[in-house]
């Protein structure tokens, strides 16, 4: 499980329970967690956690200018290819009225996400 946990780091990949439930299982353990963390750290990365703690990824231990460049890359290639995925989420928080990231699990009520669609037609 450590190989599959670094290599999916390594592509950029954020591992979460919805996604990738064994790594994220994995990481769960300390010591795994260790252990990843020092193998990301001889590559310039650290092992990071989302603000909410429901998924894993690769930081790097230091931003210089490259590692700016690679970041803006990779969030414009976010926005490019996930602005109406994020459109969506947002039209369905605000349908269902609640300010906290949607999850699994969330309660989404189709009237009220069929109701903010006729009342916004964009």
């Amino acid at each position: 499980m450590f190989e599959q946990a670094a290599t999916l780091h390594l592509s950029g990949e954020l591992i979460c329970n919805v996604r990738y439930p064994d790594p994220w299982r994995f990481l769960a353990g300390e010591s795994q967690r260790k252990d990843v963390d020092a193998f990301l750290a001889r590559l310039g990365r650290r092992l990071a956690c989302t603000r909410q703690g429901g998924a894993w990824f690769a930081a790097y231990q230091q931003i210089g200018t490259d590692e700016r460049r690679a970041l803006r890359e990779a969030f414009a290639d976010i926005k490019h290819t996930l602005w109406f995925l994020v459109g969506i989420f947002v039209l369905v928080m605000q349908a269902v009225r609640q300010d906290q990231f949607l999850a699994p699990g969330s309660l989404i009520k189709a009237s009220r996400v069929m109701a903010a669609i006729d009342e916004n037609p964009r």
